[in-house]
């Protein structure tokens, strides 16, 4: 099985006071670092607020984070054997104070993060600790996949689903003048918002502008984003969505960790 399928999670947000009132549907994935544990999603996931208008997506603010997530038990005879847990997330301290991470700028950049103690004795798979190749970087026409749930639709076992999407802008300068983020042309569906974003090459990769020791025949793929949904209301219409930058969200966790504020970062 893909380590990406296994670090991408099924999640579901709703109310603390009325759980079956109201249940909306995304998607996740596991991100390491210094021994902790994050979910990164989309910040409109979590706050229920569309990023451009700042209004309530659906009916309901959610307060309550469920993900599901795969880890390893054991192995027997050669076969490695694997169990999803069921976690509840809090978004919200008792005085009413929002409990994940989120980018300075906020809505303008649609990511956000939740940290997850309970998974940090498990032995899951983490996005950043896939061995990816980091010289597969987006260009425009590179094909690449989006790891999601789409209307809340998994494969065998929970498995997400891999839709095919293409890189639809260049990636510089950023689209629309934010910050990093690009286009792609793939027809997505709702439940997949805060899905990774997979390139992948196959055949002959040169890694620099000339045949060298380096050069890479063969399949090879990167992590460079997070997906946040269609641009439009149509569902058909155009079909393009938006990644945000992989930087973004490491840029996001190590400032929370370090108690610093991404800005900084990002001017050295």
């Amino acid at each position: 099985m893909h380590r990406a399928s296994l670090a991408v999670c099924q999640i579901k947000l709703f109310r603390a006071d009325q759980p079956g009132a109201g249940v909306s549907i995304a998607t996740g994935f596991l991100w390491r670092i210094n021994g902790r544990v994050y979910l990164v999603t989309n910040w409109h996931n979590l706050t229920g607020l569309n990023t451009d208008t700042l209004q309530h997506i659906g009916s309901f603010t959610p307060q309550v984070l469920q993900v599901l997530v795969r880890h390893k038990t054991g192995t027997a005879n050669g076969v490695v054997n694997m169990a999803r847990r069921s976690i509840d997330v809090p978004l919200y301290s008792p005085d009413g104070e929002p409990c994940w991470i989120e980018h300075p700028k906020r809505n303008l950049v649609d990511c956000a993060a939740v940290r997850i103690a309970e998974a940090e004795s498990l032995d899951i798979a983490t996005i950043n600790e896939i061995d990816f190749e980091p010289a597969l970087t987006p260009e425009v026409g590179a094909d690449c996949f989006i790891i999601g749930y789409p209307d809340g639709l998994g494969g065998p076992k929970g498995t997400p689903i891999w839709k095919r999407a293409s890189v639809a802008t260049e990636p510089l300068p950023a689209f629309n003048g934010l910050p990093p983020n690009f286009l792609v042309d793939s027809a997505s569906r709702k439940g997949m918002s805060g899905s990774p974003v997979i390139m992948r090459h196959n055949g002959f990769f040169a890694n620099g502008p000339t045949l060298s020791d380096s050069s890479i025949f063969g399949t090879i793929e990167n992590f460079v984003g997070i997906y946040s949904g269609r641009l439009g209301d149509d569902a058909l219409g155009f079909q393009l969505g938006r990644v945000w930058e992989r930087n973004l969200i490491e840029e996001m966790l190590v400032a929370d960790l370090k108690g610093i504020n991404p800005l900084d970062l990002m001017k050295t």
